[in-house]
């Protein structure tokens, strides 16, 4: 398609589209024949690979076509642990809930500045997270008197949509 936002926004889509493994080229829409120029092999204009580590199909839906009900504001810990761990995200990590969702249901994780970095399939409901939030796994039972996973997202129902330091 044709992108009328700044070099910012372009730059941002295609990591998105690299990551979802489709190639990307950003070049100035002016030049009518500009894809077919790129093609028959004329240096101009950017191109953005595919990345190689394409994450399987259901992650891709996850990350970029699922339907959200809600967020969780997360720490840096938690955040930490999903993005250079691959961990999943427990209740200590949780500072707070929006939205109102049932367990099962697609949550962005954000930071406390806003910034979106994954989604996933959430364990508890809002209801319940707003209860749990910030509290050690061993108290989920004490608190709500049933424990239905030791995580709020498990990093198999995680997708990681965004890898860069928030801003300060």
């Amino acid at each position: 398609g044709v992108s009328k936002g700044g070099m910012a926004s372009k730059l941002k889509a295609a990591k998105t589209v690299n990551e979802a493994g489709i190639h990307c080229f950003i070049g100035s829409g002016r030049r009518e024949s500009i894809l077919q120029e790129f093609v028959s092999g004329l240096d101009i204009g950017t191109f953005f690979p595919a990345r190689n580590d394409l994450m399987p199909a259901r992650k891709r839906w996850l990350g970029w076509s699922a339907t959200v009900s809600g967020k969780l504001i997360v720490d840096v810990g938690a955040r930490q642990a999903v993005l250079e761990r691959g961990g999943s995200l427990l209740p200590a990590g949780v500072l707070a809930v929006a939205g109102s969702f049932v367990a099962g249901d697609v949550v962005t994780l954000e930071t406390t500045d806003g910034s979106c970095f994954a989604r996933g399939f959430v364990n508890y409901s809002s209801l319940d997270l707003e209860q749990i939030k910030g509290m050690q796994t061993e108290k989920v039972l004490e608190i709500l008197g049933v424990c239905a996973c030791d995580e709020v997202i498990h990093r198999d129902d995680l997708a990681v949509v965004c890898r860069e330091e928030p801003a300060l």
